[in-house]
């Protein structure tokens, strides 16, 4: 890398950061682990929701135990 401009250029291409130490990297992979997780919960929420309404009633009985 030649220079400031390039490297910070390389760093947003690449959608990276520089390196901060360990404790901070350790703090953003679980940062970034807890928004993957947050997002995996929304979809299998969505997911359920779309195929609860889309069942059809006897299913929806059967599965409320009447």
């Amino acid at each position: 890398m030649d220079g400031r401009k390039q490297r910070r250029n390389d760093l947003a291409r690449t959608h990276s950061r520089p390196y901060e130490g360990r404790e901070q990297e350790v703090k953003e992979a679980n940062k970034v682990r807890a928004e993957q997780e947050r997002k995996t919960d929304q979809l299998a929420e969505r997911m359920a929701r779309v195929a609860w309404a889309d069942a059809p009633d006897r299913v929806r009985k059967m599965l409320r135990g009447r």
